[in-house]
């Protein structure tokens, strides 16, 4: 965060607000802080291997991908908001692996198709036990997520066309 958009002596009102919630209890419920890390984990993840996916990738499948990819990287700063609001903490990468395409691009297409269907229906199943402004952006995520799982599947026949 930039600090210098800071108004003066805000850190110094922040960690007072801070410490009272610490004092008072006032913490964000477990269950909401895990699925949100959780969620943040596996993002960074997708984002890794769809620059893999974009760099291996034909002209023609470039630019879906590149959307995807913008998409995905809206998604973690939306669940990296959620999760400072919920905390008050940021929830900071931790010693990420380079990503690496195997098997091939139609292969990297299907996991990341069948990766995104599944993450869809936890993003789904996650706005219901979270509500709030939180499972609102779940919502929204998972809406795109699916969206995503049909546009791969439909790279992936164009590359079956292209084949024939």
């Amino acid at each position: 965060m930039d600090e210098s958009i800071m108004p003066e002596g805000f850190a110094e009102v922040w960690e007072r607000v801070r410490a009272a919630a610490a004092e008072t209890g006032e913490s964000a419920p477990p269950d909401a802080q895990s699925a949100l890390e959780t969620f943040i984990r596996r993002k960074r993840e997708a984002i890794a291997m769809y620059k893999c996916i974009v760099a291996a990738a034909g002209r023609q499948e470039r630019a879906a991908l590149c959307r995807i990819l913008a998409d995905e990287r809206r998604h973690l700063a939306g669940l990296q908001l959620e999760y400072f609001m919920l905390t008050g903490d940021n929830c900071a990468a931790s010693g990420e692996k380079p990503a690496k395409l195997e098997g091939g691009l139609l292969s990297a297409l299907r996991s990341a198709a069948i990766a995104e269907a599944e993450s869809a229906a936890e993003y789904e199943k996650a706005a219901q036990t979270l509500g709030g402004e939180a499972g609102a952006v779940c919502t929204a995520i998972g809406n795109e997520d699916s969206g995503h799982a049909r546009a791969l599947r439909c790279l992936i026949a164009r590359c079956f066309t292209q084949q024939g």
